[in-house]
């Protein structure tokens, strides 16, 4: 490094960096031992008073890329040193000269800073340079999965700006796309995806360009089938790339119907968990015209009588589904003489942490009737069986029985006041933090859905309810003495 003058109106940290980089040739072995500890001193040592006079070493602490240290204490320092700065005060310390070498850099730490700099600029204008940009692009591709992460989302906040946008799909060519691994491929697939919703502009170029089309069935690659899932699964967020996906060419949405109608894997099961689900949430509708063409229904069916995991737990979205769950009754009920839920449903609801999720899922059905009509078709002990798993020693299973009880409490508290048994074991105040905070939330959903504990047979137990709520999730001394207070 040049020579170093010392700046005045630095902290005494900032004046010992400056000595210690001065003096390296004195002694570089221990000088560059030194210096590491020194930078978060310095670092500490910055305040909103002294940081004008700091500012006077951002240069030199650049520079101290160039020497043989470790990037954590600098990049630290640096973060300090920038925190209040916009980037425009950024640019007039030309700081994308160095955002260039930066990115250029192989650490991932310095790499990781640079991007994050960036993101401080104005992408309604044209505030970064060329260089600079394709820099960001060529980060996505890193090795480092932080670095490809902050540049993703860094070129998605840029393409708000179409300039950007436009960069981003005329930089990236077929031949691109070729040469590049399955997890390279994945992140790009996953970007267009993301900048597709973003609006019907977006997702008409990216078509024209083929970035958004694929063929499910003609590739092998179980890693890149499953990515294909994510896309589609992203592209239900919006009613414009819904539409492009269940359009007639390519029709995506009827590649991925007839894998999961075929085929019993991984694949599939990522199907069924993923995809499946968000269109159960989102568009409904479409499930008439799929089953009359797939007989998704009965295939989803005869699975969960061959105890297929992914089944029941996708059954319980269709259950969690006004429209969906007409429609199997519609084809169950009264169309034959089959019940809308498979009989061995119901008794896998109640067995294991698949159908306790299953279950806590389809009891989010918003229509009142049809959560009646639910929980009527329920084994009569299901109140006991829920009430088991929340005290389950198994955290998950415990955490499962309580988000039933929680729609219960809500939807029907009658279910829970009409059973001693399940009130008392809400009222006790043993065990773990999270126990006790969940039983506190069972019972005030159950206290507020039922004015008050006023619409239920509560007994000698509405008093106790009330001063249970009262004393708060953790009752105790002090508890009851802030109580007494309030109420004297």
């Amino acid at each position: 490094m040049e020579e170093i003058k010392l700046t005045p109106g630095l902290s005494e940290e900032g004046r010992r960096l400056l000595r210690l980089l001065k003096d390296i040739p004195l002694d570089p072995v221990e000088i560059l031992e030194e210096i590491p500890n020194t930078l978060y001193a310095f670092r500490d040592s910055i305040t909103a008073e002294n940081r004008p006079a700091c500012l006077g070493l951002l240069e030199t602490l650049l520079g101290c890329f160039e020497l043989p240290l470790p990037d954590e204490p600098i990049v630290k320092a640096l973060e300090k040193l920038l925190e209040p700065m916009s980037w425009n005060d950024l640019k007039q310390f030309g700081i994308e000269a160095y955002l260039v070498t930066g990115l250029e850099q192989p650490s991932p730490e310095v790499q990781d800073f640079c991007l994050k700099l960036i993101r401080r600029a104005n992408w309604q204008e044209k505030d970064v340079s060329e260089n600079l940009f394709d820099l960001v692009l060529t980060c996505l591709n890193s090795q480092s999965i932080g670095v490809s992460e902050e540049a993703f989302q860094l070129l998605l906040d840029m393409s708000d700006y179409c300039f950007y946008f436009d960069q981003i799909v005329q930089e990236f060519t077929d031949m691109d796309y070729e040469i590049l691994d399955t997890t390279l491929k994945v992140r790009w697939l996953l970007l267009f995806a993301k900048l597709a919703i973003k609006s019907p502009e977006y997702m008409n170029k990216l078509v024209k360009k083929g970035r958004l089309i694929f063929d499910i069935d003609e590739n092998d690659d179980i890693f890149l089938r499953l990515c294909y899932v994510d896309v589609l699964s992203i592209l239900l967020d919006t009613q414009f790339t819904f539409e492009y996906i269940s359009s007639d060419n390519p029709k995506p949405l009827d590649q991925i119907i007839r894998c999961f109608q075929k085929e019993t894997n991984s694949f599939t099961d990522h199907i069924g968990l993923t995809f499946l689900p968000i269109l159960c949430q989102k568009f409904p509708g479409i499930y008439r015209a799929i089953d009359e063409q797939y007989d998704l229904f009965n295939i989803v069916r005869q699975r969960i009588f061959k105890k297929d995991s992914t089944s029941v737990l996708l059954y319980g979205h269709f259950l969690a589904s006004e429209i969906i769950t007409k429609l199997l009754i519609q084809k169950y009920e009264v169309e034959s003489s089959e019940g809308y839920i498979p009989y061995p449903l119901l008794r896998m609801l109640l067995m294991d942490d698949t159908g306790f999720t299953a279950l806590a899922t389809a009891l989010q059905q918003p229509n009142s009737g049809l959560w009646a009509k639910l929980w009527e078709n329920l084994p009569g002990d299901s109140i006991s069986s829920i009430m088991k798993a929340s005290s389950s020693p198994l955290r998950r299973t415990r955490q499962l029985g309580y988000q039933c009880l929680l729609h219960i409490a809500q939807r029907s508290p009658i279910q829970i006041a009409s059973r001693a048994f399940a009130i008392e074991y809400l009222l006790a105040t043993d065990g773990d933090h999270e126990t006790c905070v969940l039983r506190y939330e069972v019972l005030r959903t159950l206290w507020e859905s039922s004015n008050e504990g006023n619409e239920l047979p509560l007994g000698r137990y509405q008093d106790e309810i009330q001063r249970r709520l009262q004393r708060g999730v953790f009752p105790g001394p002090s508890s009851t003495l802030k109580i007494a207070a309030e109420t004297a």
